[in-house]
């Protein structure tokens, strides 16, 4: 081997090795919103549906790894949900006008949103499944937000037009 070519495999090597480490290290870092809510980075949040068994394909946001940010809220809505959802498939999306989002798989096939405030006892805190398939691009579930405008669990993939069209708020939750 020529020392051109020990230099250049070096360099490509080092290269592969410094990636590898940002690519590690940004892993789960978070964006805050100017509202105050964070949501998952763009890495953490939109990562690419891989075919784990049990949980819908059309919601890359519960392909990603669990991180202790994702376990639910003490609150009577998620605990009513656990009938239904697939053990520890929940991921928290982010955060949206003071109130938390998770998405779970249900356990029929369809899927989950769960909604918290900071409040456990909140009459805000609610929980709703939907559905026994999750197609791609498609409104799951709906639900009436707080504030009287709706809160919808989305497939990926999903697009909204006109002048009350929902757009996203954090990951698969779309609202206006």
């Amino acid at each position: 081997m020529t020392g051109g070519n020990t230099m250049r495999t070096l360099t490509t090597l080092c290269a592969a090795v410094v990636m590898a480490t940002v690519t590690i290290g940004m892993t789960g870092c978070t964006d805050t919103h100017p509202d105050g809510g964070t949501t998952p980075s763009a890495a953490a949040a939109r990562p690419t549906a891989s075919a784990t068994p049990g949980l819908p394909e059309h919601l890359a946001i519960l392909h990603r790894p669990f991180a202790a940010t994702d376990a639910l809220p003490d609150t009577e809505a998620a605990a009513s949900t656990l009938d239904e959802v697939v053990l520890n498939s929940q991921r928290r999306a982010g955060a949206w006008h003071g109130t938390t989002y998770w998405v779970a798989a249900a356990s029929n096939g369809g899927a989950c949103l769960i909604a918290a405030k900071p409040d456990p006892a909140s009459p805000d805190n609610w929980a709703t499944c939907g559905g026994t398939e999750v197609p791609t691009a498609e409104v799951l579930v709906t639900m009436e937000g707080d504030d009287g405008h709706p809160v919808s669990l989305v497939s990926d993939g999903y697009t909204d037009r006109g002048p009350t069209a929902l757009h996203e708020v954090v990951p698969n939750v779309w609202g206006n």
